[in-house]
């Protein structure tokens, strides 16, 4: 499923081949928050059928992020991203029984923090405005744990930078 939402994303977004891999992890953690709020909406909403289809999505984007992680690097900052994202996909699917909106939250609030920490920290983007919080949803802190590396290897490799700092949620 997982595989076929990516694929799904890529066409629809027509992307091309030259897109910088950064950009692409970048439209996933984009797409993800987008789906979160929707299933938010469809849980308060008593909308069944936008609740299963965004929660379906966030859960193939989450799994497409594990995915694209590196199996070869085994540091402690590797090892806490995919536990994250390995507890979030748990929590997403205990979500689509209980319905528990709170748990959207804190797992939007954690995209969210990944999302900015990939502009900042391993594209270079410095932007000033973040993403809308959920409603009711408790603000992520923004204190940062250490500074990028550089020379990482390939831009996935870049994900070690972004674990560190998540860390400070």
């Amino acid at each position: 499923m997982a595989t076929h939402y990516a694929r799904t994303a890529y066409l629809q977004a027509k992307v091309q081949p030259e897109t910088d891999p950064k950009r692409l992890i970048l439209m996933l953690y984009e797409g993800a928050l987008d789906d979160l709020r929707l299933a938010k909406e469809g849980i308060e909403q008593q909308n069944a059928r936008q609740r299963g289809e965004r929660l379906s999505r966030a859960v193939a984007i989450v799994s497409t992020l594990l995915t694209s992680l590196q199996n070869d690097t085994m540091d402690e900052s590797m090892a806490f991203l995919r536990g994250l994202y390995q507890s979030i996909l748990v929590e997403l699917a205990k979500v689509a029984v209980t319905h528990d909106v709170h748990v959207l939250d804190l797992t939007f609030r954690y995209m969210e923090r990944l999302k900015q920490i990939w502009e900042h920290d391993v594209m270079g983007l410095h932007t000033s405005g973040q993403e809308e919080p959920l409603q009711g949803a408790p603000q992520a802190g923004a204190s940062a744990v250490e500074a990028p590396r550089a020379g990482q290897r390939s831009p996935y490799g870049a994900y070690a930078t972004v674990a560190r700092r998540i860390m400070s949620v």
